[in-house]
């Protein structure tokens, strides 16, 4: 009888030594950063300036990434993370009120960086920095950009604490 208790014990502690521990990404984890940009008034450079009306078209995608018929003077977008550029139309509506009858105007602004993939673990996966990051205004033949200049306040895109991009408009 002993030998059945000790046999059973011994196959409880075999299992019990094989279970492994949930793998659940912590609420708190990394994750890849979005791009943070802050707009700025092109008169007075240290004065946010709101834009009415922003949409954001991806290069080869038709629908808006991000729409807002309210005024906004800071937005977070993602990067593409399986290359190493991404285009984006910055669309604005002309007026202080958008609506569907202003007349809008559009800037296409180029991203390029290095994707640097980071595992994190099992259950969180991968993220991805981004590095040596750049942008560049396409300039329009008639010179009727709204975007008048841009500026990278960060190079390395690690996290979401701050603004990586400061456009002036």
């Amino acid at each position: 009888m002993n030998y059945k208790h000790l046999f059973f014990g011994a196959m409880i502690s075999i299992l019990a030594s094989s279970c492994q521990k949930d793998d659940i990404c912590p609420a708190n984890a990394e994750t890849t950063p979005m791009l943070v940009i802050r707009f700025y008034n092109f008169e007075n450079s240290s004065e946010l300036k709101k834009v009415v009306g922003l949409n954001l078209i991806a290069e080869g995608e038709t629908d808006s990434l991000f729409t807002t018929k309210q005024t906004t003077d800071s937005i977070a977008i993602p990067l593409k993370t399986f290359q190493n550029y991404t285009h984006y139309q910055f669309i604005i509506h002309l007026g202080e009120e958008p609506n569907d009858q202003l007349p809008s105007n559009s800037d296409t602004v180029e991203f390029s960086y290095f994707p640097k993939e980071e595992y994190l673990s099992k259950a969180c996966g991968f993220k991805i920095d981004f590095l040596d990051f750049h942008a560049l205004k396409v300039a329009e033949p008639t010179g009727g950009n709204w975007i008048k200049n841009i500026v990278v306040e960060q190079t390395t895109i690690e996290d979401e604490t701050s603004a990586h991009l400061s456009i002036f408009h």
